[in-house]
């Protein structure tokens, strides 16, 4: 009776196999394959039944969905099933294979650093981005770009924390961050001054509050700048990560020789690959950001006249009674007894006079 026992056992020991859902079942193949194709049916029925319900509901109500997203996500689950059907009617060797690859995925991205995960994972939201756009047409392409643009600034904002965070903690780091943040503001605060100037076509010095506000405006220029910048960086970089790339694992070697020690030793794995990465994928970002601000700069500098307008007779300009001013005209000192006259009509339009005295301007 123990024998029986036990040959029963092994029976059902035989091509257990692997997949999801029956890995580490004791089931024959032809068993296992059964109940995997029945689970791959169930849950393709459902979202079956959630896409006719989705579409039911766009049909009811109007919305502005996103043309092509209907067809999008049959053409999903049809790819999905496909997939998964190959998968569970391959050889049992093959889906071992593919498990063990997996395996060994996860396990090198389990020993990864947090900044390296968050790298992993905008690839693979690159990818899904990119392959949907491909399937659902150019309304979905356009949609999976934003998301990926999304995720793309996500990733670069918390590697500039990470990277503002580590050079705050050390004395030079915070002289480097204390250094660009002036040189930023100057620069910015300059280009103020000359979009004031170009408005109101007088030295700038006496409109301090339309002037800040300004200069708060020239950040996104500053990015535009520094896509720039960083995108040449990363071009010449790019060199310097090719030669590290070839040295393999003779760079830290290398590099404790070089510095005599002085270097501390990096815990960090796959740091030639982290690298690479880093270098090529904010030279793109950057690269785009600079392409694409240079054609909405001509779009942005409109705005910002109008602004710079708006604001200078809104919070530099005075209805003042040094001089005799028609109703809804305003003034502002320039020194020497000159004052500049602004005049709203009333469309809402402002336009600047040239700097007169008070003397010289005509009676209202």
């Amino acid at each position: 009776m123990m024998r029986d026992d036990k040959a029963k056992k092994g029976e059902g020991n035989v091509g257990g196999g692997g997949g999801g859902g029956g890995g580490g079942v004791n089931r024959s193949p032809a068993s296992w394959r059964r109940n995997a194709l029945i689970d791959t049916l169930k849950r393709t029925g459902i979202l079956i039944a959630f896409i006719t319900l989705l579409t039911l509901l766009t049909l009811m109500a109007r919305s502005v969905a996103i043309p092509g997203t209907i067809p999008l996500l049959i053409k999903l689950v049809v790819l999905g099933l496909i997939l998964r059907i190959a998968y569970i009617y391959a050889p049992q060797r093959e889906r071992e294979r593919i498990q063990n690859f997996g395996a060994k995925l996860a396990d090198v991205y389990r020993s990864l650093a947090q900044f390296q995960k968050l790298y992993v994972n905008v690839c693979i939201v690159t990818f899904a981005c990119v392959l949907s756009g491909w399937l659902g047409g150019p309304s979905i392409l356009r949609a999976s770009l934003v998301v990926m643009l999304l995720a793309w600034g996500a990733v670069a904002l918390h590697d500039l924390l990470r990277w503002y965070r580590t050079l705050s903690d050390k004395l030079l780091g915070k002289a480097a961050i204390g250094l660009g943040f002036v040189a930023a503001s100057n620069l910015a605060y300059a280009l103020a001054g000359q979009e004031i100037a170009s408005v109101v076509h007088v030295v700038p010095t006496g409109f301090t509050h339309a002037t800040l506000f300004v200069t708060l405006a020239m950040i996104p220029v500053l990015l535009i700048f520094a896509g720039g910048i960083v995108s040449f960086a990363c071009l010449v970089l790019s060199g310097l990560v090719a030669l590290l790339a070839a040295l393999g694992r003779q760079i830290p070697e290398v590099l404790h020789w070089l510095l005599a020690g002085t270097l501390p030793k990096s815990e960090l794995r796959h740091v030639v690959v982290t690298r690479i990465f880093q270098v090529a994928f904010y030279g793109l970002l950057s690269t785009l950001l600079y392409m694409q601000g240079q054609r909405v700069m001509p779009w942005y500098d409109r705005e910002m006249t109008r602004a710079a307008t708006w604001l200078v007779f809104n919070l530099d300009m005075f209805e003042a009674g040094e001089c005799k001013l028609a109703s809804g005209d305003r003034l502002a000192p320039l020194g020497d007894a000159k004052f500049l006259v602004a005049k709203r009509s009333a469309a809402g339009e402002i336009t600047f006079r040239p700097p007169v005295k008070c003397d010289d301007l005509p009676s209202p």
